[in-house]
């Protein structure tokens, strides 16, 4: 497998390099999971289920296309980002040391003199923001309590919102002492499937904000009766009435927009 990938790289052109302090394994890890990287992906203008949109510029020109990003760890020190695209192919190959992530890129496709001066900034950002985020590979689970004090953070929810694109609003009625049943009926909707994180949120005789990561809740911010309640499900039992929902969706892990 070494030997194939070594082929691989005589035909991509080295874009550059980037000096690390970090675990190889760790980098590694981070660098073959696209989920992880996507905040981290310049010229994204569009997300739909998988796929992502990149448009590039040079001077009065553009191209854009819709990728869906594959990924491969060869041995333990390099990984490979595949961005197949329905007109063209973009392959980035991270070859990391212990100090320092070589970096090599190659591009197929129509306009190349447009699109290959972005394909070398989009190699070197993704490997920076690798660089930046790996010390937290390793912290995948996270206290609810935590969640629940950003959801009562404003400006917290606004960044959340940016990373984050508008699935579904709908009106419902939740009568009191079924607001499992409510959660229950967001399974059943189907938006889980399609994306990682889920944020609900509802206003009318209460409020209340909901965090869903891989279909768990992991956070609850709300209202009731005028009282502040945080990560208690059960006081969620207590809201009635009618309530404009509104659901969000993104494929981006919601760690990546902690403070």
């Amino acid at each position: 497998m070494q030997a194939r990938l070594q082929r691989c790289s005589v035909s991509m052109k080295k874009v550059g390099e980037i000096n690390h302090e970090t675990p190889p394994s760790n980098l590694a890890r981070l660098l073959t999971s696209p989920d992880d990287l996507l905040p981290g992906i310049p010229f994204v203008v569009g997300l739909s289920g998988r796929k992502i949109r990149l448009l590039f510029r040079r001077l009065l020109f553009r191209f854009k296309d819709d990728y869906e990003i594959d990924s491969e760890l060869v041995g333990d020190d390099e990984a490979k980002l595949t961005f197949k695209g329905e007109r063209s192919t973009i392959t980035i190959l991270y070859k990391i040391y212990p100090r320092v992530i070589q970096v090599f890129a190659d591009y197929s496709g129509p306009r190349k003199w447009v699109v290959w001066p972005r394909v070398k900034d989009l190699a070197l950002s993704i490997a920076s923001f690798a660089v930046e985020h790996a010390g937290h590979v390793e912290k995948t689970e996270e206290v609810k309590e935590d969640y629940s004090k950003m959801l009562a953070d404003l400006s917290w929810i606004t960044r959340l919102l940016m990373k984050s694109m508008l699935v579904k609003t709908m009106d419902v009625v939740i009568r009191r002492g079924e607001f499992n049943k409510f959660i229950e009926d967001l399974h059943n909707l189907g938006v889980f499937r399609n994306y990682k994180m889920i944020y609900v949120s509802g206003s009318g005789n209460g409020s209340f904000r909901l965090l869903f990561i891989n279909g768990e809740l992991v956070g609850v911010y709300s209202i009731v009766e005028g009282e502040e309640v945080l990560g208690d499900t059960t006081k969620l039992n207590k809201l009635e009435g009618y309530y404009k929902v509104k659901i969000y969706g993104s494929i981006a892990p919601t760690l990546e927009v902690k403070q």
